[in-house]
């Protein structure tokens, strides 16, 4: 039930006079004779025998309450036995229509819920008459304006504002959004991606302070304030733009809309950390640097022995072990040498070396060393997923017998001589005087990586990632019968690259050492992995 005022009582019972106005026409009465005026100097009733005129001031008040004060007592009365702690509503007030008097009192009987309210005041219902105007006997009331003012709203609005509906605010704030924000920073250079992960973590002072003067709207003067963004951080708020930034606005999201933290990242990880055990190590900045490496009580080093002529390494082998951190996607160069296998006087030794291989376009690649003349782009499927290049190491070893062996693998062959599946690749020939590159039997042959021909990605792939130091570990091991093993093409063991690497016996089945497949393999483990498999956090 709605709540009933004291204002409201007053407006039925004016409503309700309005109604039957007729009542008191038809007796002779006008609503001049009701209406408050000034008359020397005072505000008093108009009254029968001198009823207001166009001289008179006119006086109407802002509230029923104001105007009808002498009616204070009957309008408490009403309120407090019929409202207040009641139910009635305005509707039970109802003015039942008297003809057996001519006093103004007696024309009507007021009743509210049925019962009679009965009053002693002559002039009870006069006042409400006071607040009416009648435009038909006063053509034109005089108002004076300057207490008009006082108490009338002289601003005046459109009464029918058009009706906008929320989807229509949502694209007026993101298309003002799109409108009023700055160019991205990254094109000053005052944000970048240094390290290649598609994630901005360098903050450049200098183009940060360029880009804030080029397009912030706070601090700007005021001729050239139209062409001016919001402003982009908080520090350059001025007054008029405090909590209307960039930041601020990143700041409120992140704070209010957004997870604040990883659910993953909250389950506590027991594993211990891992406490380097050395106390340093010794760093090559730059590939292809040289340390020279030799024994202060004797000429060997412990790979040649007794006859530098038939040294010992090309009978028991060797393993080359390093920790390694690429700083670029695109450098290469010898990671480690003995000698030189690949030289073509008097060629010996050995070489561990990287190279990388970089994508063009949608089906292309280029290696600047080892492209073949031909021009062929081809690259294997699920290459440059996560880089536009790829990097591999391999290891190139000069046997006792002036063979070329190393360590590229073969795999699934796709036809043409291209491999399947990434990093695996095409039946290669292993033997220095094995076939050449056009299938004629050569003396001389070459190495498989100078044909290009999609061979450049049979090697060991290191992952992509300048954040990560990978341990290496190369072999050479003469015993494994590299000329005796089943590498003839579409067999399933040459096409495993698991085979070439001594896992694979004949039959398939997975061993430590079979004895079989390349002389030559490198493997690779990352510090993460290696310290998760240890039982370490990474």
């Amino acid at each position: 039930m709605p709540i009933v005022t004291k204002e409201d009582i007053l407006d039925r019972i004016s409503e309700l006079l309005i109604e039957r106005f007729a009542t008191f026409s038809d007796a002779g009465k006008s609503i001049s004779q009701f209406q408050k005026v000034v008359r020397d100097g005072k505000v008093v009733t108009a009254g029968e025998e001198n009823p207001r005129t166009s001289d008179d001031k006119l006086v109407l008040y802002g509230s029923d309450l104001k105007a009808n004060f002498e009616d204070s007592d009957l309008i408490d009365h009403i309120y407090t036995t019929y409202f207040q702690n009641t139910e009635h509503d305005l509707n039970s007030i109802e003015l039942a229509v008297q003809t057996d008097e001519l006093d103004v009192n007696t024309f009507f009987k007021l009743q509210v819920a049925g019962q009679v309210v009965t009053f002693q005041d002559d002039d009870v219902f006069e006042d409400n008459l006071g607040q009416f105007v009648d435009f038909e006997e006063i053509s034109q009331p005089f108002i004076d304006s300057d207490k008009a003012a006082q108490v009338l709203d002289t601003n005046i609005f459109e009464l029918l504002p058009s009706v906008t509906t929320r989807q229509q605010l949502i694209n007026d704030f993101f298309l003002k959004y799109n409108t009023l924000k700055p160019p991205s920073p990254k094109t000053f250079g005052a944000i970048s991606d240094e390290d290649g992960d598609d994630l901005t973590e360098t903050f450049n002072a200098d183009s940060a302070s360029l880009f804030s003067q080029t397009y912030d709207i706070s601090n700007s003067p005021p001729d050239q304030e139209k062409n001016k963004s919001i402003t982009w951080l908080q520090a350059n708020e001025d007054y008029e733009n405090t909590a209307k930034s960039l930041e601020w606005l990143h700041d409120d999201l992140n704070q209010n809309y957004f997870l604040q933290h990883d659910i993953e990242a909250e389950i506590e990880d027991d594993r211990p950390k891992y406490v380097p055990k050395s106390e340093g190590y010794l760093k090559i900045r730059d590939l292809n640097q040289a340390i020279i490496i030799r024994n202060e009580e004797s000429d060997d080093v412990g790979l040649i022995g007794p006859d530098p002529e038939n040294p010992l390494w090309l009978d028991k082998g060797f393993t080359i072990t390093m920790w390694v951190k690429f700083l670029d996607k695109t450098s290469g160069g010898t990671l480690f040498n003995f000698g030189n296998p690949l030289r073509k006087e008097d060629p010996k030794g050995f070489m561990l070396e990287t190279y990388t291989v970089k994508a063009v376009g949608e089906n292309g690649y280029i290696s600047p060393q080892y492209m073949d003349n031909t021009g062929y782009s081809w690259r294997p499927t699920g290459s440059f997923a996560d880089s536009d290049t790829e990097r591999f190491i391999r290891l190139v070893v000069r046997d006792k017998d002036g063979h070329l062996r190393d360590s590229h693998v073969g795999g699934p062959d796709g036809g043409a001589g291209r491999p399947q599946i990434f990093p695996e690749a095409p039946i290669l020939e292993r033997r220095y005087t094995g076939l050449n590159y056009n299938g004629v039997s050569s003396t001389f042959g070459s190495d498989p990586i100078q044909h290009g021909r999609g061979y450049v990605f049979s090697y060991t792939r290191v992952p992509v990632d300048l954040q990560e130091w990978y341990f290496i570990v190369a072999n050479y091991n003469p015993s494994v019968d590299e000329d005796g093993s089943n590498f003839v093409e579409d067999n399933s063991l040459n096409q495993n690259p698991d085979y070439w690497r001594w896992n694979v016996k004949a039959d398939e089945a997975y061993v430590p050492y079979s004895g079989f497949g390349a002389q030559c393999k490198v493997e690779i483990i990352s510090k993460s992995d290696l310290l998760r498999a240890r039982g370490f956090r990474p």
